[in-house]
């Protein structure tokens, strides 16, 4: 086979391993080989370094080693102008963005929002702009908030949570999924909405530790649980 084909159930796996055995080649450095077997989320790879002369030698390393395998990476971007600037233009994600350093500039890195020149996620909710004061608010349409919240690393779980909370309400007073929600639900599922707004203004920096590599980094866990939910933190100590 000289091709990944989609849509058949092993695509999948032909794709990561097709990435896997160029990483595997004699000769690969070893960021190069690293990053492809770490850093990889099926056609998209997000990875770093802790300078921009190591960050530039890791991109050349990718190219390289990718290209053997006919892979061209594109859409290059980075919080640092100078690890995209020196690529053709073709192989860049935004071109005057980077050059003009535009603070609202923003991509989406696996589902997640993100401004490179400011090197902070963010959240857009904008399916929450609608209003529905004097819309039909039903079971259905709290599930369908739910789903619409893509939160994958869990950021907004104090928020989401208390949406699922009123779920766990909806199903004790076993109503349809399109009768109307009970008064003291649908003031609550309201002013949920009315507070999400915040999430606008919401950004979280994407590096949180020191900016010099520390040889001491302690992990500090915390967990709870309660009647209507349990949850994780897990906060990371980084001195200098």
């Amino acid at each position: 086979m000289t091709t990944v084909i989609y849509g058949v159930a092993s695509s999948a796996y032909h794709s990561i391993r097709a990435l896997q055995e160029c990483s595997k080649d004699e000769g690969t450095p070893d960021d190069a080989r690293q990053a492809i077997q770490r850093d990889f989320y099926v056609d998209d790879i997000l990875t770093g370094s802790h300078s921009e002369e190591s960050a530039i030698k890791l991109q050349e390393n990718l190219i390289s080693t990718l290209k053997k395998g006919q892979f061209e990476l594109r859409n290059w971007t980075s919080n640092l102008p100078a690890v995209v600037l020196h690529l053709p233009e073709e192989l860049r994600e935004a071109n005057e963005d980077l050059e003009f350093l535009s603070m609202e500039h923003s991509i989406k890195t696996l589902g997640i929002t993100w401004r490179p020149n400011q090197d902070v996620f963010m959240f857009k909710v904008a399916h929450l702009d609608q209003c529905l004061e004097k819309e039909k608010l039903t079971k259905r349409r709290l599930l369908s908030d739910i789903a619409k919240v893509f939160d994958p690393l869990g950021w907004l779980s104090p928020i989401t949570v208390q949406l699922k909370q009123m779920m766990q309400v909806t199903w004790g007073t076993k109503i349809g999924w399109d009768e109307l929600l009970p008064d003291e639900l649908k003031s609550d599922y309201l002013a949920w909405r009315r507070g999400l707004q915040v999430l606008k203004d919401l950004e979280l920096n994407r590096f949180a530790l020191c900016e010099e590599q520390s040889d001491e980094m302690i992990l500090h866990v915390f967990c709870d649980a309660s009647e209507k939910a349990y949850a994780a933190c897990v906060y990371v100590l980084s001195k200098s």
